[in-house]
């Protein structure tokens, strides 16, 4: 029985999924805090674009993060895909719910948040060894 709970932790679909959820738990957790923020201060909605930037690269790092705990070899390349899969899913949301113009936002939201995840890989992995 063991056996098979560490076969399906060391498994990468397994990586993917939990720190993607987690980057996703993140998101949620932090569109909440921001969605206070702007409301109680007043901030106009055209600044809305540049909250979702600070989410999406903190959410990506954490998802970097939990991926570089998780994965025991290559986790800089999960923490890079699984902040990759988060900000696609980022990049739905916003084109979906948001109105947003996916052009602008995937020129730079898809690369920044596929940075930080790199750095929240590389660097959970080094702190961990």
């Amino acid at each position: 029985m063991k056996k098979k709970k560490l076969a399906i932790k060391k498994s990468p679909i397994y990586t993917l999924t939990f720190s993607v959820l987690s980057g996703l738990a993140a998101l949620f957790m932090l569109v909440i805090i921001f969605a206070v923020l702007l409301t109680k201060n007043d901030i106009p909605t055209e600044k809305l674009m540049y909250f979702w930037f600070i989410i999406s690269v903190i959410s990506g790092f954490i998802s970097g993060i939990v991926s570089g705990r998780t994965a025991k070899s290559k986790s800089v390349i999960f923490g890079t895909v699984s902040a990759l899969i988060l900000s696609s899913i980022s990049v739905g949301l916003l084109t979906v719910f948001a109105d947003f113009s996916p052009d602008a936002i995937i020129i730079l939201l898809i690369p920044l948040s596929v940075i930080s995840g790199f750095f929240g890989a590389l660097l959970s992995s080094n702190i961990r060894k």
